[in-house]
């Protein structure tokens, strides 16, 4: 069928290796117990999406054109480690807590902002409450006086309290913290997708793996490639949300201890960099 032997051995193959520990399965981890599980699933998205593109470049040929030129991939190799090890010190500066705290980082850190802004708007909103009832109060007192000067009395109450409203709405910066949730999940995402297309590893793994079950002489092109591919990310794609399934208590447990989200962030930070140094030594 479409130039594949064997497919249900490739299945069980395939499956045997997703559960098998390596750099990604390390990866999603740590963000899930750094992060929680919006990190997580997020992570293993990008992950995924990673394998994705490594299936369209092996079913072009591409993954053969850069594993036979050394320069090709010892830039996509530098790369990836270098950018491992980036993420393992600013997640070892960030002080605790999840590696998307950090300026510029995440969901949590943006979210927090977002509360302190929303902290601020509500205080600014309760103020401007307690001054429109004390200019209610003042109008009914003038209005005691005379229809004229309550008139004009209500209609500046009116005015000074449309010009707070607006002045809390235009609060610069404020967002909603759904919005910043989303940018943080999707950096995240991001960041999964590059941590895996820039693993030289899976290159050389798929390259390994995908031609044993491919009859030849191929009569389909890139097709049997591309169904052994993306099988392959299925499988690892069920098997990634499990780990971050089974990670995510632990995330809610260490987030209740200021030291552990501490000690955390310094173990991830330096599980980060031991991912980059094992990308660097990638022969």
């Amino acid at each position: 069928m479409l130039s594949i032997v064997n497919y249900g051995g490739y299945v069980a193959a395939a499956a045997a290796l997703c559960v098998t520990p390596g750099i990604d399965t390390v990866y999603i981890l740590m963000r899930t117990i750094a992060g929680g599980r919006r990190e997580g699933l997020a992570s293993a998205l990008g992950i995924n999406t990673g394998l994705v593109v490594h299936t369209v470049l092996v079913a072009a040929g591409l993954s053969l054109v850069l594993a036979a030129s050394p320069v090709a991939f010892n830039v996509i190799k530098i790369a990836g480690a270098l950018y491992l090890a980036v993420m393992g010190v600013r997640s070892i500066l960030a002080k605790g807590g999840s590696f998307a705290q950090l300026a510029d980082g995440g969901a949590g850190g943006d979210a927090a902002r977002a509360d302190e802004k929303d902290a601020v708007v509500g205080a600014a909103s309760a103020r401007v409450g307690e001054k429109d009832a004390g200019v209610s109060a003042g109008s009914a007192r003038v209005g005691e006086k005379g229809a004229g000067t309550e008139a004009t009395a209500g209609a500046a109450a009116a005015t000074v309290a449309d010009g707070a409203a607006a002045r809390a709405d235009a609060q610069p910066g404020a967002r909603p913290r759904g919005a910043s949730r989303l940018q943080g999940v999707r950096r995240t995402y991001a960041q999964g997708v590059l941590t895996n297309v820039l693993n030289p590893k899976i290159i050389l793994f798929f390259l390994a793996l995908l031609p044993q079950f491919i009859a030849v002489p191929n009569e389909h092109g890139p097709l049997p490639f591309l169904v052994l591919g993306l099988t392959y990310v299925v499988l690892s794609t069920l098997w990634t949300v499990v780990i971050v399934l089974i990670a995510a208590p632990f995330a809610r447990l260490l987030s209740r201890s200021p030291r552990a989200g501490r000690v955390t962030g310094i173990v991830s930070g330096v599980v980060y960099v031991a991912l980059g140094a094992m990308i660097l030594l990638t022969e």
